[in-house]
């Protein structure tokens, strides 16, 4: 996909820490890569904020430092 990409000017970056499936690095005719972006935030958010899922962390916290992880790992998902 990357030689197809580069091969039709669609790659938008060569940038390898970019590659990390979190960020568009393609810029597709059909699709902008801020449209992408939001539906990656938009599907991240409604994974990670289930009730479920929560709840599932919170049972398994055990020390202090669990539970400041889970935290921070809370607040830095609802900045993406």
């Amino acid at each position: 996909m990357f030689a197809w990409a580069k091969e039709r000017g669609f790659l938008g970056t060569t940038d390898w820490t970019k590659y990390d499936l979190s960020q568009c690095v393609m810029n597709l005719p059909t699709v902008k890569a801020e449209k992408v972006d939001a539906f990656y935030r938009k599907a991240y958010r409604q994974f990670y904020i289930r009730p479920s899922f929560i709840m599932r962390k919170i049972l398994k916290i055990r020390t202090l430092e669990d539970l400041k992880m889970n935290i921070k790992a809370f607040y830095s998902m609802l900045g993406r």
